[in-house]
């Protein structure tokens, strides 16, 4: 308002007089009259056309502008759909009668550091049943990803992710922290408090160069081994020194398997035999990570379907890793493109405690995948590589984009070569005991 003011005054200063004494002797400098309004124009138009798109661009970025439209959002929808309370009273014993507003509910709005928190009251009102069930609506409206739905004392709290591809990584961010795998900027996967993990991703929804990610983590603090059923893109691995040994495919998927079960009971009994009166895990035995990866499990799954003998062998085998894998620092992920219960008996699917979903998925899928999740989540699909669903242990399912990998940038063949080859994990280092026995 101050800076119209001020080109009205300007404008008042210069043009007033010339254009009155035109007025006055009805003679009129056409040239005059052109060139000035064009720069009149130009002194109102350009700067509203400027404040117009540092508006959108606010907005689009999630500025200060946004945040102003959201606001005016939750006070439009409040007055269309008659959240409030108003009783019409007589003025003064004429025939007009006047609104006065009895109950107004207490919205609150607040934004930090991407997060956004919308709280509504829990007043005993007539709306609190609507109030409760606005988390979903919000997420949709706003298009931002609802993270959880908290009861306070006299309020329902829904928290908000304002724009989740904000907070995606790329692969070289990936550094481990504390024993814990960086999957986005604001989501960690904590592997001893969340052991093992299920993929979730169709053709072109990015599962594999997820997969090529997690190993990528994996081996800055552990041991891996990849099984590939249907030998494709995770075979291409075998060559590369830190992965020699380490891909296995047909009848060697078995014997991995079953070796990596046996592993687990022999670290277990080393354990046992140390003698140490604690609840302690692997770490306080000086015993490294290790990861089994099978990918296209459901692919491999079919085709033991025949030879039931092997299959109950080798479901018995995971079955035992993930519950029991935990403590001796045993891990386990599976990749697979549905997640349909037979492909879990014994409920194996329950023991899996991180589930990443990528790609496009059915209703149904989300439902299998996502069973235990206790947020009422409005699951959408997007052409987007990478982009999905994740439940990173928390039983609270939010948008999720895996890590980027520029291939201009970061050759995943090339920074592989770079890590050592890397052994069968032994159960502890001869050179660690004797160094640990010389003090």
């Amino acid at each position: 308002m101050p800076f119209l003011v001020g080109i009205g005054f300007f404008c008042y200063l210069k043009y007033y007089k010339p254009v009155k004494e035109m007025i006055g002797n009805n003679q009129y400098n056409i040239h005059f009259l052109l060139m000035n309004g064009l720069v009149v124009f130009c002194l109102f138009g350009l700067p509203a056309l400027v404040i117009g798109l540092l508006f959108r661009w606010s907005r689009i970025h999630h500025g200060y502008m946004l945040w102003v439209n959201q606001r005016q959002t939750l006070g439009r929808m409040i007055v269309d759909n008659r959240y409030f309370l108003a009783e019409s009273k007589t003025k003064n014993g004429n025939s007009g009668k006047k609104a006065k507003i009895t109950y107004f509910p207490r919205i609150y709005y607040q934004r930090k550091d991407g997060l956004i928190w919308v709280r509504f009251p829990l007043d005993l009102s007539n709306f609190q049943k609507r109030f409760l069930e606005k988390g979903k609506e919000i997420e949709q409206s706003f298009k931002m990803d609802l993270m959880e739905t908290n009861r306070e004392v006299g309020f329902i709290c829904f928290k908000f992710l304002a724009d989740v591809r904000l907070n995606r990584l790329n692969i070289q961010d990936m550094v481990i922290k504390n024993g814990k795998i960086p999957l986005m900027k604001n989501i960690d996967w904590d592997i001893d408090g969340v052991p093992h993990g299920l993929i979730v991703g169709g053709t072109g929804g990015g599962k594999t160069f997820f997969i090529f990610s997690l190993l990528y983590a994996i081996l800055q603090m552990g041991n891996v081994d990849v099984c590939d059923p249907k030998q494709s893109d995770l075979k291409r691995l075998k060559d590369i020194p830190v992965f020699e040994g380490h891909i296995f495919y047909g009848n060697g998927i078995k014997n991995k398997i079953l070796a990596t079960e046996q592993f687990m009971k022999d670290r277990f009994a080393y354990m046992e035999a140390q003698g140490i009166q604690t609840l302690g895990n692997y770490k306080e035995y000086g015993l490294k990570l290790y990861f089994l990866v099978v990918d296209e499990w459901a692919a491999y799954y079919d085709s033991l379907e025949k030879d039931v003998k092997t299959l109950r062998e080798v479901m018995s085998a995971l079955t035992q890793i993930t519950l029991l894998g935990r403590q001796c620092g045993v891990f386990l992920i599976l990749g697979m493109q549905r997640p349909d219960q037979k492909y879990f008996e014994g409920g194996l699917r329950d023991n899996l405690g991180l589930r990443v979903s990528l790609g496009k998925l059915s209703r149904i899928g989300y439902d299998m995948l996502y069973a235990g999740a206790t947020n009422d989540k409005d699951y959408y699909n997007t052409k987007e590589k990478g982009r999905g669903y994740i439940d990173p242990g928390t039983s609270q399912v939010g948008e999720f984009y895996a890590p980027f990998i520029d291939s201009e940038v970061f050759n995943v063949f090339e920074e592989f070569g770079k890590f050592p080859k890397q052994e069968f994990p032994e159960l502890i280092r001869p050179k660690e005991k004797e160094t640990e026995s010389s003090y």
